[in-house]
């Protein structure tokens, strides 16, 4: 719930003589509604914190420093422009409203951040000397579309009501401590706020993809039932061939005994083919719609699949509850698999400094024998390496029935993998997946060419047929010689 403008007004009472006169260190833009500004004053720091967020609007003070983001958004870029550096002049609120005002003099100028602490309409602006708009937090459409450089108008008084809002006390020990006990009392309500928020997400996730797979399973059923039955085309076929010296050409059917002893058998023609022709075209749609059915049975198995994969997250996520690392966890293995999207941080590489760089490409072993092995990192990066670094007659590894690592090895042609280099490669698979603490599993076996890509799957979920299986004991003593012989070979990068 956001604060009432008797509740605003108390707190910037308590606020103004701590910040009135301080140095505004430093100013941050937390998220598009929040704002921080770092107060030197009094022989500490204190940070101002104003947020216009939709049900949690409010004003507070804080001793440590909020999160903010890797990039200044606009309007905190602008607010470090004008305000940082400068000295609180004023702090004061619009009486009997949620409006609330501070000016700033900085190098000479003076400017005002004016925050409107109405929630969902709400907004934060910084204004110039003649009272101009220099930035705001939000452009909106409605009653007041300002922009930039336009005339700001405050917005119209509330109507007047008969009985003043009842003032929460926040817990506050007394008058002093009010601002400090509002930003204790909305750190919860945030921290549960950004719990229900991605909750939410993740099962709007979940629920746009069930239906993505129910739809997609649909239209492959209504395919699959739509396809003419194979067997009684070849049926057909194997009734012309008996017969083929009976049909005249230019004939659009014949009428022949049925082989079976049953009633007489009409075979459809096409009168522009040949008799023998026509034979042909029976036994290739015969073989094209076998071919079809056995495609469509593959991906409606997928599907069914997938649809098992999407109860299990629903699962994870109705046992996560208020877990947050559990919520975090499901939110990364949904983004993983391609129902989310990244976000992508802004690195930013001035002068000699230099982002650091992030280990890309596949790990890289040596097995017992010489062979190569390499082993994916990231989901995106498990379909490079399987369709795109390796060979057809690679040899194709992965935990079975756990999400995990690929695993290529290298194969000379012609030359298949020995027993042992097959064990190298299943430890890692192993070690490199969901069930590295069991130490042991089974692991799918294959050439590379053996492996597909279902349509529409997300990255690094394969379909591998026909597979092997075998089954591996992680030995320590294997798996330290496999990891340093990725050490010598000068790679060193988790």
């Amino acid at each position: 719930m956001s604060m009432n403008d008797r509740e605003i007004a108390d707190v910037v009472a308590a606020m103004a003589p701590v910040a009135v006169g301080g140095w505004i260190q430093r100013v941050y833009q937390t998220d598009e509604s929040t704002v921080a500004f770092d107060i030197r004053t009094q022989g500490r720091s204190v940070w101002l914190v104003v947020s216009c967020r939709p049900q949690v609007s409010r004003l507070l003070f804080l001793d440590e420093k909020p999160a903010a983001p890797p990039a200044p958004p606009r309007f905190g870029q602008t607010l470090r422009k004008y305000i940082q550096g400068g000295i609180a002049m004023s702090l004061d609120v619009v009486p009997d409203d949620r409006v609330v005002r501070m000016t700033v003099r900085y190098r000479e100028a003076e400017t005002t951040f004016v925050a409107e602490l109405f929630g969902r309409n709400g907004n934060l602006y910084l204004l110039d000397h003649d009272g101009k708009i220099l930035d705001l937090a939000r452009v909106r459409s409605g009653p007041r579309p300002f922009a930039p450089g336009d005339a700001y108008e405050p917005p119209p008084p509330p109507p007047k009501r008969g009985t003043p809002p009842t003032a929460r006390d926040f817990g506050a020990t007394d008058k002093d401590d009010l601002p400090w006990a509002v930003g204790r009392f909305y750190a919860a309500q945030v921290a549960e706020m950004e719990i229900n928020g991605l909750r939410e997400r993740l099962g709007r996730a979940l629920s746009r993809e069930s239906k993505r797979v129910t739809k997609y399973r649909d239209k492959l059923e209504r395919e699959f039932r739509e396809l003419p039955d194979p067997d009684g085309t070849q049926n057909l076929g194997d009734h012309l061939a008996a017969n083929l010296h009976l049909v005249r050409q230019g004939a659009s059917e014949v009428t022949v005994a049925d082989l079976y002893g049953g009633e007489p058998v009409t075979v459809p023609l096409d009168p522009a083919l040949s008799p023998s022709k026509n034979l042909d075209r029976f036994y290739r749609r015969a073989r094209r719609d076998r071919r079809k059915i056995e495609g469509l049975r593959r991906r409606i198995d997928e599907m069914t699949e997938r649809e098992w994969w999407l109860d299990e997250r629903r699962e994870a996520l109705a046992a996560a509850g208020d877990d947050t690392e559990a919520l975090r966890a499901l939110e990364s293995k949904l983004t993983d698999d391609g129902l989310l999207t990244a976000p992508k941080p802004k690195q930013v590489i001035s002068g000699k400094k230099k982002a650091a760089q992030v280990p890309s490409g596949p790990r890289r072993f040596t097995a017992k024998d010489g062979s190569e092995i390499l082993v994916g990192r990231t989901s995106t990066e498990n379909d490079e390496l399987t369709f795109r670094i390796g060979r057809g007659n690679d040899l194709w590894l992965h935990a079975a029935g756990a999400a995990g690592s690929h695993v290529v090895v290298r194969s000379a042609k012609g030359r298949e993998v020995d027993h042992e280099t097959l064990l190298d490669a299943a430890t890692l698979a192993v070690h490199y997946s969901k069930v590295s603490r069991q130490e042991s599993g089974e692991v799918k076996y294959t050439p590379c060419k053996n492996v597909r890509k279902p349509k529409g799957a997300p990255p690094g979920k394969v379909i591998a047929s026909p597979a092997k299986t075998i089954f591996v004991r992680v030995e320590p003593d294997r798996l330290a010689r496999l990891q340093a012989s990725r050490a010598s070979s000068g790679i060193n990068d988790g």
